[in-house]
């Protein structure tokens, strides 16, 4: 079965999302508009989402969500990124800052994302500079087109592989 959800054209030429507050539950198109993960993981009711950006204030991390509690794919709670998508870090609550933010976590999320087989399913953009405290394990990455990412170690790290 395909994880795929038509989007009438209309509706995408006139959405505004940067300016749209999030949608009620009976709204007429049945898509939410929310401004962060976390909300997400709290909806209830619609069976598609528009995400504008991981954390709220951002619109890095975004894209189109359907209700889906089971199966593979980049998943926040309960909720799928339809497949076909692009994926980045951000997704996974990475920020781009190089020294001022710890990203390791979510970064080795991203990683071990990429090396799944359902991330066949997504076009991956490995991009940004990041920092990290934690040793990150990149393996397995043959689902992955390239990266242009920048990665700074935030603390000691004993064992690096190259």
């Amino acid at each position: 079965m395909q994880n795929l959800v038509d989007i009438p054209a209309t509706l995408q030429a006139t959405t505004e999302l940067t300016q749209r507050t999030p949608a009620k539950q009976g709204n007429s198109s049945g898509i939410a508009v929310v401004d962060s993960a976390a909300q997400l993981e709290q909806l209830n009711g619609p069976k598609m989402a528009m995400l504008l950006g991981y954390r709220e204030g951002s619109t890095k991390g975004g894209g189109t969500f359907i209700y889906q509690p089971e199966g593979a794919g980049l998943r926040i709670g309960e909720w799928l990124l339809q497949p076909g998508q692009t994926v980045t870090p951000h997704h996974f609550g990475a920020l781009e800052s190089g020294l001022d933010n710890d990203s390791g976590e979510a970064l080795q999320r991203f990683f071990d994302f990429c090396a799944a087989p359902s991330a066949r399913d997504y076009q991956i953009h490995g991009s940004g500079s990041f920092g990290t405290s934690l040793p990150l394990i990149a393996a397995n990455m043959g689902y992955v087109y390239g990266f242009d990412m920048s990665i700074q170690g935030l603390a000691p790290m004993d064992d690096v592989l190259n």
